[in-house]
């Protein structure tokens, strides 16, 4: 399995004729380096490079709900509202430990899949994974222990518990698609357990032209969401606290730090702002280590 990044045209074609995959799968269109590729069309166009290195006979599996991608000829597609993709998510089901689900594929149905984690954006992950699973003759069993099975890598929605505090470390990188998938798992995560909900958001990079409208609308959900407290870490996330106040945040629960080489501050106001019981979820673009403030916690 691989997993091909890019930021620019080009960078796709490039690596797809070096793996020349068996099954190519595109599991979003975001918005994620628009900044240099102009619109969501221009980023659709390059990941769609993935195809110029597909093996002859290979198979494509496409996003089900992302209109950029609908009606691409022998394409199989995945999806979550939409009942007529080939692999279709129903009934879903979160719990404390994890979320259930079923699986319709072609009419087949599924049922009671369960993985070890919260999100939709999970949720479909499996249900992309499934699908190849199928193609590639996989046996049901196999795939059912295998998610069962899952667990996220380094600082990729990493939960744990630190001085009575539970930290959803999720530094690895940041676009406005997953920060809002992350915060929605902060959300179902704190009313779940019924203890109070923070939110350290740091800056989005490489938005270009579009970053203060993004970071906006990250503070609407900030404020939809009901995170109870929010703190922003760098100048471009300050239009995320602007925001959520607009939309009637407590001003009270809302923290601003500007400079995002200054982690100490950040760090040392962590510890006065923070309680015991909190679910604190930690997300930034790269650039930022976010990872560092949890130190202060630990």
């Amino acid at each position: 399995v691989l997993e091909m990044g890019m930021s620019a045209k080009g960078e796709i074609e490039y690596l797809a004729k070096i793996a020349c995959p068996d099954v190519a799968v595109i599991t979003n269109i975001g918005t994620s380096h628009i900044g240099n590729l102009g619109s969501r069309e221009a980023i659709r166009d390059a990941k769609m490079e993935i195809c110029k290195g597909l093996k002859k006979g290979g198979v494509l599996i496409l996003n089900g709900d992302e209109p950029l991608l609908a009606g691409i000829e022998g394409a199989m597609y995945v999806a979550l509202h939409n009942p007529k993709a080939d692999c279709f998510v129903d009934n879903i089901f979160e719990g404390e430990h994890g979320t259930a689900f079923d699986l319709v594929i072609r009419g087949e149905r599924f049922e009671c899949i369960t993985i070890p984690t919260v999100g939709e954006h999970n949720v479909i992950n499996a249900a992309f994974a499934w699908l190849v699973g199928t193609v590639l003759g996989i046996g049901e069993f196999q795939m059912r222990r295998g998610l069962m099975k899952f667990k996220n890598v380094g600082m990729r929605q990493s939960v744990y518990v630190t001085n009575g505090r539970v930290v959803i470390e999720d530094c690895y990188n940041a676009s406005p698609e997953s920060m809002t998938a992350s915060l929605k798992v902060l959300s179902a995560m704190a009313k779940q357990r019924e203890k109070r909900s923070v939110a350290v958001l740091g800056d989005m990079r490489e938005l270009g032209d579009f970053s203060k409208v993004e970071h906006g609308k990250i503070g609407k959900i900030v404020a939809d969401e009901k995170i109870e407290v929010l703190i922003t870490f760098g100048k471009d996330a300050e239009e995320i606290a602007n925001i959520a106040l607009q939309y009637g945040m407590n001003s009270e629960n809302v923290y601003t730090f500007s400079d995002a080489e200054d982690i100490a501050t950040l760090g040392k106001a962590l510890t006065r702002i923070v309680k015991k019981g909190d679910i604190i979820l930690f997300k930034a673009s790269r650039a930022l280590s976010l990872e560092r403030a949890i130190a202060y916690l630990k």
